[in-house]
């Protein structure tokens, strides 16, 4: 109060109703009608009544006081890759709502690490880079620069960075012949993911074949 003898009755439009706050004592906080507030929400005085019965409802030095509700944040994590054997692994969180920049704490399946200063789309590096073999990353939590965090529930809250291995194995050939002979070679792998492209050298030439299954022949770029 800046004039009047409490205590009041204060009644007030929560943009719904008016709502009737009894023995309100000056500078004293009292609780909306409806809480907890979920929504940003304006709240405009009706009347001020005073314990002598006077009554003001117009002319209020701030008539109006607005709660603001930031909403948590939320949004996906994804990575990027996949990569051949190592890469340089980086991770992007894209909100869907909540005020940036962010600082957030994912987990790499050995600890917690923490992301200062993470703007929304924009991607950052993995605690630990280069990755060497594929790794889930998983949010913990998303803290926005008003303080406003969240801890679950997320749209997206893993990704996966995926290394695949380089392919290994070993090459064969069949024979020997007796002056001449269909040659055929086979590339057995240890490693990797086929079909393959491979590339070998005859003495005259590299060759490409193409399509090459592991464990299964095919022919010399020359035959017999």
């Amino acid at each position: 109060e800046t004039a009047g003898t409490g205590p009041y009755t204060v009644i007030y439009n929560d943009g719904t109703a008016n709502r009737t706050a009894n023995n309100v004592s000056s500078g004293t906080p009292f609780a909306t009608f409806t809480t907890p507030v979920t929504s940003t929400t304006t709240y405009t005085l009706v009347s001020v009544t005073g314990s002598n019965s006077c009554s003001r409802n117009s002319g209020f030095t701030g008539a109006s006081a607005t709660i603001t509700v930031n909403p948590l944040p939320q949004g996906s994590l994804s990575a990027n890759g996949p990569f051949c054997a190592t890469g340089t692994g980086q991770l992007t969180f894209t909100e869907t709502a909540g005020t940036g920049p962010y600082t957030v704490i994912y987990n790499d399946g050995t600890a917690n690490r923490t992301a200062n200063n993470v703007s929304s789309g924009t991607p950052f590096a993995t605690f630990t880079t280069p990755v060497i073999a594929t790794t889930t990353y998983t949010l913990v939590s998303v803290t926005g620069s008003n303080s406003c965090s969240r801890s679950s529930g997320f749209t997206g809250a893993s990704a996966t960075i995926t290394v695949n291995p380089l392919p290994q194995g070993s090459l064969s050939a069949n024979g020997p012949f007796c002056a001449t002979g269909t040659s055929q070679l086979t590339f057995t792998e240890t490693a990797g993911t086929g079909p393959y492209t491979v590339i070998y050298n005859d003495g005259t030439a590299n060759r490409t074949a193409n399509n090459v299954s592991s464990g299964t022949p095919f022919a010399t770029f020359t035959t017999p």
